[in-house]
């Protein structure tokens, strides 16, 4: 039930107030997954996670923040309007390593941020192509799974929204993307279902 994991997440909480650095980004990373993944609900500890990570980035790993930011999205519980530091702080960390990302971790952090919808304050017209042009490079090294596709295509669908037609992918990647996501079989998005 819910109980195991509103204990888990009040001792969280706790330690990390009475102790942040007996924190490591990959347990953080971890534990946030899977709350997201078990879909637990618990603000408070991922408002204090994000509040923490915002200021210890650096003990994060690529795939870490790659899976923090997922579980943020997930949850709908890291809005970028609510938590502006954090998203800074994850693309300053995050861009300069988009070479290490792999596809799974990268579609994880295109579809993360086209659901926190931070303003072009936060992620500039110049990170939205740096992004996609990982993306197209990804895409392009070797055939990628429908479902990472379908995330790549919410990331151009973002894009749409906030006018970025210079940072679009590709225009093979994006029709790509578009076949995989409607061939997709379709259920609400974690977010749909908030």
């Amino acid at each position: 039930g819910a109980e195991p994991f509103a204990t888990l997440g009040e001792g969280v909480v706790q330690r990390l107030a009475a102790d942040p650095r007996s924190a490591d980004g990959h347990g953080i990373a971890n534990l946030s997954w899977a709350f997201a993944v078990s879909r637990r609900d618990h603000p408070q500890l991922m408002a204090k996670l994000a509040n923490f990570a915002t200021v210890n980035m650096s003990i994060f790993s690529p795939r870490d923040l790659s899976n923090l930011v997922w579980s943020f999205s997930c949850l709908g519980h890291v809005p970028a309007a609510d938590f502006p530091a954090f998203y800074t702080a994850l693309l300053h960390s995050a861009l300069p390593v988009l070479d290490q990302l792999n596809p799974l971790e990268l579609a994880n952090l295109a579809w993360a941020l086209s659901a926190a919808d931070p303003p072009e304050t936060t992620l500039t017209l110049a990170d939205a192509r740096l992004i996609s042009a990982r993306v197209a490079t990804i895409v392009a090294q070797a055939p990628v799974d429908a479902s990472l596709l379908s995330q790549f295509h919410q990331w151009q669908l973002w894009l749409d929204e906030c006018g970025h037609e210079s940072a679009d992918l590709p225009a093979a990647v994006r029709d790509a993307a578009h076949a995989a996501f409607a061939r997709a079989t379709t259920a609400p998005s974690a977010l749909q279902r908030l």
